[in-house]
């Protein structure tokens, strides 16, 4: 299955959803981050979710992701204090975010690792931003063609 990994910014909420899909390298989240950081509409100060849920992250641990840190040290547009909830169900997604979180914490942004969607809405502070509405946005985004 090819890797899908696309973003969805919602201003009005100040979130930038993120979605990932099948299986997906570090390549495809790289250059995501660039369409994301050329965005009219993105703010390094939003908030963002990571949904990984349905993908499987097929790249190496440790080197790939030093790699996309050394990467997002050159982007200081994308850099904030922000925080990013990393939403998973995978033991291999805990690991790879918690990585990640570990080797990046010479970066602002502050990634945490959740499996349920009401840990994340508590992390973020939305609390009017309902499961519903967050899957109808998911749905959209895998099923979008854009």
């Amino acid at each position: 299955m090819d890797g899908l990994v696309k973003y969805k910014i919602l201003n009005e909420r100040k979130i930038i959803i993120h979605y990932y899909g099948g299986q997906v390298c570090i390549t495809q989240i790289k250059e995501n981050a660039l369409k994301l950081m050329e965005d009219e509409d993105f703010s390094p100060d939003f908030d963002e979710i990571t949904d990984l849920r349905n993908s499987e992250l097929v790249f190496n641990h440790k080197d790939d992701i030093l790699n996309y840190i050394r990467f997002l040290k050159t982007k200081p547009s994308y850099l904030s204090k922000r925080k990013i909830a990393v939403l998973t169900n995978s033991p291999d997604h805990v690991v790879k975010s918690t990585l990640y979180k570990g080797f990046g914490n010479s970066l602002p942004m502050r990634p945490q690792v959740f499996s349920t969607f009401e840990s994340v809405k508590n992390y973020l502070d939305i609390p009017d931003f309902s499961e519903q509405e967050f899957n109808y946005i998911i749905s959209w985004m895998r099923e979008s063609k854009d």
